[in-house]
């Protein structure tokens, strides 16, 4: 993908150099190789906690800057149905989808990062009963239906 979109972006190949070079670094650290990195993680799925942590940090930090999913969608060229399935925590945000949406919000991949790592802090306390409190500004809002006689109206 070019980076005309955004011009902060480095491009989807910059971007895939960028965490190449990373992952080759602590692979060397760790005396492994990248085939056997992408083959152990290609096997996971990550967990559904996760998906949802990621879910609840796209959907507050599009929330603040005031856009909407057709305007991250437009601006990060990953279709709206993504962004919500995303949002929702039904589907995993692939790499690149993750960082073009942080370009389209404004934001730099790694504060995406923290607030995923404070959203899970939270989450933790919650099933523990403990901060009870401030999780609500971390759940979904629930969705009001109309009754069901004005459904079809």
């Amino acid at each position: 993908m070019s980076k005309d979109w955004n011009p902060q972006y480095p491009g989807d190949e910059g971007v895939w150099k960028s965490i190449n070079a990373v992952l080759q670094d602590a692979c060397e650290e760790k005396g492994t190789t990248l085939d056997k990195v992408y083959k152990e993680i290609s096997r996971k799925e990550p967990p559904g906690h996760l998906r949802r942590v990621i879910g609840i940090n796209l959907r507050n930090a599009r929330e603040k800057v005031g856009l909407t999913r057709e305007q991250v969608s437009k601006r990060s060229k990953v279709p709206v149905r993504r962004i919500i399935l995303i949002e929702q925590g039904r589907t995993d945000a692939g790499f690149l989808e993750w960082v073009r949406i942080a370009y389209a919000l404004g934001i730099k991949p790694s504060k995406l990062a923290e607030a995923q790592e404070e959203i899970e802090r939270n989450l933790s306390h919650e099933k523990t009963g403990s901060d009870s409190q401030d999780r609500s500004r971390l759940l979904p809002r629930p969705r009001t239906l109309p009754p069901a006689d004005k459904m079809n109206s």
